[in-house]
């Protein structure tokens, strides 16, 4: 059994780790879709601000609430 100090679960830290690594490809596309676009990065950065808000947000809410990343183990009943 897991004493409530061993650190992240593995799920939670998976998690963690896909999304701190789709960073880098968006960090490319949108590099991409401003020459291609043929604007700034100042003018794109408050649409990219929400979407990094939202990744980060997911980030916390499966980190901090259990429930959010049980729930579809319990629906498939492997919990």
């Amino acid at each position: 059994m897991r004493s409530k100090m061993e650190g992240p679960r593995p799920d939670k830290f998976a998690f963690a780790q896909r999304s701190a690594a789709m960073k880098a490809p968006v960090g490319n596309a949108l590099f991409v879709g401003i020459k291609v676009g043929r604007t700034t990065l100042a003018k794109v950065m408050s649409y990219m601000l929400m979407y990094y808000a939202a990744i980060i947000l997911g980030l916390l809410l499966v980190t901090y609430i259990p429930a959010v990343s049980m729930v579809l183990p319990q629906v498939t009943g492997l919990v």
